[in-house]
């Protein structure tokens, strides 16, 4: 079938417009556009009485230690527009205020443009496909020496720090944190973040949607929606939990209540003690001379694992709930509460030696293995 002149010459008009738009979208816009960097920095002397409050968007703040008795801070700012004008108009909506009294210094990032403007100069920092011809960066680089007391907040932007020994605050949101060493005190928000400490000594950590990593945790307090915890040495640790997975390798002691979160831990020297509601439980080994073995279920299952010999008492109510216990050296007797509702109490001894070592469970369905 033949296609009239005028049909054809209107199908390469549509092409040659389509080739026309697709070249458009695919070219980088950021061929025709000006950036520039301007850097603000200021040094002030500090004792270990001063502390250092820094508060950001949109960057990186970066930490380094030195041995001096000063803190310097160097704000930079980098823009990208599509015009000078334009370029200029967005360094005009940023503020770099750096603020100092006897014992705080404060530096913080703020915006004079309003709200809607700003969200359109900062599309360059999401990861959408489409590319946006204006983008504003923040970054702060301080060097402090380790004793100064350091509280800080950055949004959208990722933090790096190496040593604090003072008492330490930070806030993290849409970004990610690495640190080497937190010392005693520490307070750690975090939202939409991933999290590497090699050691914390002490503190809390608030967090959701997280995913937290350290090598080292002494006491810590934890308060946590929907994020994911892998330690390598804990110490004593107190949770409240909801959603949540933990993997810790070697734990002195647990406790606190979880609803819908799942533990799997290994080498428990001391205790755990927990409340929990669905989600499951699974440590092993049980170390031998363990204190005890605290549990309150409800729709968990529980698996404990213990080293070869070990010796301890144990308590278990258990209501429609499936209960084994493998060791050969175990003595024990069930005790029917309510045949109809399967509710019984099962106790008796593991080992030769149980001493003063107990496991104590409270269980509403669920499968239990004591192995």
């Amino acid at each position: 079938m033949k296609v009239s002149l005028k049909k054809k010459r209107t199908m390469n008009y549509r092409f040659i417009i389509l080739t026309l738009l697709v070249r458009l979208i695919l070219t980088p816009s950021s061929a025709q556009s000006s950036s520039e960097t301007r850097n603000f920095i200021r040094t002030m002397a500090v004792d270990k009485e001063t502390s250092l409050e820094i508060y950001n968007k949109y960057g990186t703040i970066q930490i380094t230690g030195w041995k001096k008795d000063s803190a310097m801070i160097r704000a930079e700012i980098r823009a990208t527009a599509a015009s000078r004008e334009k370029l200029s108009k967005m360094f005009d909506g940023v503020k770099i205020n750096m603020t100092e009294t006897r014992d705080q210094i404060k530096a913080a990032t703020s915006f004079t443009q309003n709200i809607g403007m700003l969200f359109e100069n900062f599309k360059g920092m999401t990861s959408k496909i489409i590319s946006y011809d204006s983008k504003v960066e923040i970054n702060y680089y301080i060097s402090i020496p380790e004793y100064l007391n350091l509280k800080v907040e950055n949004k959208y932007g990722d933090v790096y720090m190496e040593d604090i020994a003072g008492d330490f605050s930070i806030s993290v949101s849409n970004g990610s944190f690495k640190a080497n060493s937190i010392g005693e005190n520490a307070t750690l928000n975090l939202t939409f973040c991933d999290a590497i400490i090699n050691s914390i000594a002490s503190g809390k950590i608030d967090a959701s949607f997280s995913e937290i990593k350290s090598k080292t945790v002494g006491e810590i307090s934890i308060n946590s929606i929907s994020s994911k915890y892998e330690f390598t040495k804990a110490g004593n640790l107190t949770i409240e939990s909801r959603r949540d997975k933990f993997f810790i390798d070697n734990i002195r002691s647990l406790k606190g209540t979880s609803y819908f979160t799942d533990f799997n831990l290994k080498n428990l020297t001391d205790e755990v003690s927990l409340s929990t509601r669905y989600g499951n439980i699974d440590i092993d080994p049980v170390v031998n001379g363990f204190a005890s073995v605290n549990l309150n279920t409800g729709y968990s299952d529980v698996s404990l694992g213990f080293e070869p010999g070990a010796s301890y008492n144990i308590d278990i109510r258990h209501l429609n709930a499936f209960l084994v216990i493998s060791d050969k050296s175990a003595k024990t007797e069930r005790k029917v509460l309510n045949e109809d509702k399967k509710e019984y109490i099962t106790s008796g001894t593991v080992g030769k030696n149980p001493g003063n070592s107990k496991v104590s469970i409270h269980a509403t369905h669920g499968d239990i293995y004591l192995k």
